[in-house]
């Protein structure tokens, strides 16, 4: 498995034990060009894999299982909404146009790096949102069984592949 779609897989169920996969999946979301249409719809495929893993690991209820269904989905929509692939490519049309230029202007460079720290925020948000719900939703003994699932079965080196 390639060491980014490691990181992609680790992302829910880390988050629901963690939430320490949160921003290196989302770094790696964009470095892999993983937007909306098939490549999401794999990656959404694996992360709910590995969500329902942990949570067979943790012996949760139907009603516990469907509402972090209903938390991963929302989450998901919310992390993809970041990721528009229209905007993504005239973001990089207009870095590398300003980095062709005789001169870096530097207020729009600073431009480009406060639209990034939005939503990089918003991401943030939305996982620390998602982090909280399922945190509450499942019992000491449920959240322990999780993260000890993601210890035992992912590596968190980052020479993995």
């Amino acid at each position: 498995m390639k060491r980014s779609s490691l990181k992609i897989g680790l992302f829910f169920a880390a988050s629901l034990a963690l939430g320490t996969a949160a921003f290196t999946t989302h770094r790696a979301l964009a470095q892999e060009g993983f937007g909306h249409g098939a490549k999401a719809a794999m990656v959404q495929h694996m992360i709910g894999k590995r969500i329902d893993e942990a949570l067979d690991a943790a012996k949760v209820n139907d009603k516990q299982r469907q509402a972090v269904h209903e938390i991963r989905d929302r989450t998901f929509q919310k992390v993809l909404a970041q990721h528009n692939d229209q905007d993504r490519g005239a973001e990089m049309e207009r870095a590398l146009s300003l980095f062709t230029g005789d001169r870096i202007d530097p207020n729009e460079l600073q431009a480009i790096r406060a639209k990034h720290e939005v939503q990089m925020k918003q991401v943030g948000d939305a996982i620390t949102e998602a982090l909280t719900e399922v945190h509450d939703l499942l019992t000491p003994v449920q959240r322990k069984a999780v993260a000890d699932y993601v210890r035992t079965h992912h590596s968190h080196g980052h020479g993995q592949n």
